[in-house]
């Protein structure tokens, strides 16, 4: 449960940070609206906040040395899937 947990959150936080930018709000929103600064801003306090709360939760859990080992690994994961979904989308 903890590790469906750690990818959900991290997926969810870097996908908050992937929206932040305008180039991948486009690309999901389509290609006419652009991204408000208001936006952008809440999309990145929650993206860093989820992806602390993640690492706080799995630091916790495990301990320092191996949280931070776990933490970093299922970031790699989410990051990718992120990544194939854009690339994905984009076409």
């Amino acid at each position: 449960m903890m590790f469906i947990s750690q990818v959900l959150m991290q997926f969810l936080g870097i996908s908050l940070l992937a929206l932040s930018l305008n180039r991948h709000y486009q690309q999901v929103a389509g290609r006419t609206k652009r991204l408000s600064k208001i936006k952008t801003k809440w999309f990145r306090i929650a993206g860093y906040g989820i992806l602390c709360v993640s690492a706080a939760f799995i630091i916790a859990l495990k301990g320092f040395a191996v949280g931070v080992t776990y933490w970093l690994a299922l970031a790699t994961l989410g990051a990718l899937c992120i990544v194939l979904i854009l690339t994905y989308r984009a076409k």
